[in-house]
């Protein structure tokens, strides 16, 4: 059976990349809701064999719906936590 034109299993990664970049980095290029979850319902196209992307891409639409930002917080702390190693040249 033969996937529709734009269904591809890399079309759908590069689909999920797009909309998780946009949203979880502050300098990736914007987004509307909208645009992310018609971006994100390419998932419908996945095999069941490709359930790890399914589940990413179903956590990332329901980021997105409930306005989960807790990520950006966790972020912050991890940052102020970072020990710089100094190495030789």
């Amino acid at each position: 059976m033969e996937r529709k034109h734009g269904h591809k299993l890399e079309d759908i990664t590069q689909a999920y990349w797009r909309v998780a970049s946009s949203y979880r980095i502050p300098t990736a290029p914007a987004q509307t809701v909208r645009q992310a979850l018609e971006t994100i319902h390419a998932a419908d196209f996945l095999r069941p064999t490709d359930w790890r992307l399914a589940e990413l891409m179903h956590t990332i639409k329901y980021d997105i719906i409930q306005g989960d930002n807790s990520w950006r917080s966790e972020e912050k702390r991890m940052v102020g936590s970072i020990s710089i190693l100094h190495t030789k040249n």
